[in-house]
């Protein structure tokens, strides 16, 4: 018995319909979208994103992964919109850490007390002075 998803709704009442380029077609009788077999249904933004930041993977590692552009994954970081930071007054133990990927890099305030990241910012260079 078939038991191939619909990556669209779900339903697993899918039917055979040809080849495309050497990969299995399949049809749902249930919202008549056409998918090939192989093919996963492309990451969200925050997915990537979140692939990004706490899997610390490249944007090459997850363009190729994912078979997009270096270009591509950028511009999808660049459509992401964050909330706004709420902060609550207190004492904090306060870890400051930059960290560089070729020609930009993150610079990260961290409460290590509680384990939370009190701010975060691009930064296009690195360098020291003394007061």
């Amino acid at each position: 018995m078939n038991r191939k998803q619909c990556p669209f709704c779900g339903s697993v009442s899918c039917i055979r319909k040809g080849f495309q380029e050497g990969h299995q077609r399949w049809k749902c009788k249930q919202c008549h979208k056409k998918f090939q077999a192989n093919k996963t249904a492309p990451p969200s933004k925050e997915e990537l994103f979140c692939l990004y930041v706490f899997n610390k993977q490249t944007l090459s590692e997850i363009g190729s992964e994912f078979g997009l552009r270096t270009k591509d994954v950028q511009k999808c970081f660049d459509d992401i919109f964050l909330p706004e930071k709420k902060h609550t007054p207190r004492s904090v133990a306060l870890c400051v850490d930059a960290t560089f990927f070729g020609s930009f890099g993150v610079i990260v305030f961290r409460d290590q007390k509680d384990q939370e990241d009190l701010w975060w910012s691009f930064c296009d260079e690195e360098w020291t002075f003394f007061l």
